[in-house]
């Protein structure tokens, strides 16, 4: 659990590039990603809102 909120906490806000993966069932799947100065792009919306909505529910 902690590694959600560092995500969102410490690391999306200052690194210059991340992929999130879904790897729940043994088979790594992409959902979102931030390239360079981008701003972060999310691939699956579904699994996307899912993280965010347990980090948002959890704080």
């Amino acid at each position: 659990m902690k590694g959600i909120y560092n995500l969102f906490d410490i690391y999306l806000p200052i690194i210059d590039g991340a992929l999130i993966f879904d790897n729940s069932f043994g088979k790594h799947e992409l959902i979102a990603q931030k390239l360079s100065e981008e701003n972060l792009t999310v691939i699956d919306q579904i699994k996307f809102n899912k993280l965010k909505e347990f980090y948002d529910n959890k704080r």
